[in-house]
C-alpha cells in the first residue's frame, strides 16, 4: 500500500506523473536473494493498469539503495528530467533524505508522503515464521 499512497499523493499534485521502476537485480542487491517478490515485468504490468501512474521507465542502472552510487544516479536522474516534483515515502524510501537534498539543490519541490504503511519485507516475514497459520479448507 506504501507505493499506492504515494501514488495518490503526488497525482494531487501534478498532471502527469513518471514512475522510475527498479530493475531485479537492484531489488535483490538492496532487499536480500529472495526478492523481488514480483520480477519486473510483472511489477511494470501492475502499474500500466494503475490510472493514476502516466509513464514508467525502467532503471537499468544497478546498485543498492543507500549507497554512494545510487545517490549519483538518482543526482544524475533527477537533473536530466527537471522535474516540477520530487516525491518520496519516509516510511518505505531509505534515500528520502538524500532526494529532499538533491531537490533543495535543484530548487524543485520535494515533497514527502507519511501514511504508515506495511511493509513487504513485514508480511514476507510473518509467512515465513510461525506466526502465520494458513486457513483450514
Amino acid at each position: 500500500m506504501g507505493h499506492i499512497n504515494l501514488f495518490r499523493v503526488a497525482k494531487k499534485h501534478t498532471d502527469i506523473l513518471i514512475v522510475g521502476l527498479d530493475n531485479d537485480k537492484t531489488i535483490t542487491k538492496t532487499k536480500g536473494p529472495k526478492r523481488p517478490v514480483n520480477n519486473y515485468k510483472r511489477r511494470s504490468e501492475f502499474l500500466s493498469e494503475f490510472s493514476l501512474v502516466d509513464f514508467i521507465f525502467r532503471i537499468d542502472e544497478i546498485f543498492k539503495h543507500g549507497d554512494n552510487k545510487s545517490f549519483k544516479y538518482f543526482t544524475k536522474l533527477f537533473k536530466l528530467l527537471k522535474p516540477n516534483y520530487i516525491f518520496s515515502s519516509i516510511k518505505c524510501d531509505s534515500l528520502w533524505k538524500e532526494k529532499r537534498n538533491i531537490a533543495e539543490s535543484l530548487g524543485v519541490k520535494f515533497i514527502p508522503e507519511k501514511s504508515e504503511v506495511t511493509h513487504s519485507s513485514t508480511i514476507i516475514k510473518i509467512l515465513e515464521s510461525d506466526l502465520w497459520h494458513p486457513p483450514r479448507t
